[in-house]
C-alpha cells in the first residue's frame, strides 16, 4: 500500500487462506489485502482487512472503522469494529 505522504509499505506476498477474523500466527497466513494483527483486547492474532485511513479505497464494511496501523505509512490502516 502507498501512504498519502508518498511512502510505501512492503510486505511478504500473501499466500494464506485467512480472511477477516481468521486466526493467524504469521503475516503470510492471511490473504492479500489482510494483515495479521493482535487486537488490544485479545491474546490471539487475527487476519484484519487493510484500509485507507484518509477515505477512499480500500474501505471498511458497515459497522467498522479504519484505524492507523502502527508502523505503517500515513494513510494505511486496518478495519476494526466501531464502538
Amino acid at each position: 500500500p502507498y501512504g498519502s505522504d508518498g511512502s510505501t509499505l512492503c510486505a511478504i506476498p500473501r499466500m494464506g487462506a485467512g480472511t477477516a477474523g481468521a486466526t493467524c500466527e504469521a503475516l503470510n497466513d492471511c490473504q492479500a489485502g489482510f494483515q495479521c494483527v493482535r487486537p488490544p483486547e485479545s491474546t490471539t492474532s487475527v487476519c484484519t482487512k487493510l484500509c485507507n485511513t484518509e477515505g477512499g479505497e480500500p474501505s471498511c464494511a458497515s459497522g467498522e472503522r479504519c484505524v492507523t496501523l502502527r508502523g505503517a505509512p500515513t494513510g494505511v490502516g486496518v478495519c476494526i469494529a466501531s464502538m
